[in-house]
């Protein structure tokens, strides 16, 4: 027991002096509604190659019914291209609507689970500033939709 706390311990120290933490924010395009949303993201870069991230995105729209998109994210990019200026990365991860509909009469609420498959560039702008530009498309059971994101995020 005593070994494989140390193990541990030891794994959590590699990742951890590796790891680099992202944060930022941009803009999203949902196809399915096709709305405009606002998208706050976190990264955290574990290895040369991998690296979590979640996003949350907010869509609203006032259509001839007020419909409120809350989108949910959690991805793992494989950077497949690492250069000193870019990276190229594909993603794949799961996702969750909730989506509510107000109208003149009623309101309706549903939630809504999925997957997500895509990819992305990222790009840097300054030492601890970069840009980035994602496409993706998320697959659940009442929602299907491409959805293309731009932003920037700074490393910590």
């Amino acid at each position: 027991m005593r070994n494989l706390l140390l193990v541990y311990g030891f794994l959590l120290l590699s990742l951890c002096s590796y790891g680099q933490l992202s944060v930022g924010g941009g803009v999203a395009y949902g196809a399915y509604y096709e709305d405009a949303g606002v998208q706050v993201r976190g990264m955290y870069q574990i290895n040369e190659r991998l690296r979590p991230s979640v996003n949350f995105n907010y869509y609203i729209t006032t259509s001839p019914a007020i419909i409120t998109i809350t989108e949910f994210n959690a991805h793992l990019q494989y950077l497949g291209i690492r250069k000193e200026q870019f990276n190229v990365y594909g993603l794949v991860g799961l996702n969750a609507f909730r989506i509510r509909v107000k109208d003149s009469i009623k309101l309706e609420r549903f939630n809504d689970i999925g997957l997500d498959i895509g990819g992305g560039i990222d790009f840097r702008l300054s030492d601890k500033w970069s840009g980035i530009a994602e496409g993706k498309y998320d697959f659940s059971k009442n929602i299907n939709q491409f959805v293309i994101s731009l932003g920037v995020f700074k490393t910590f």
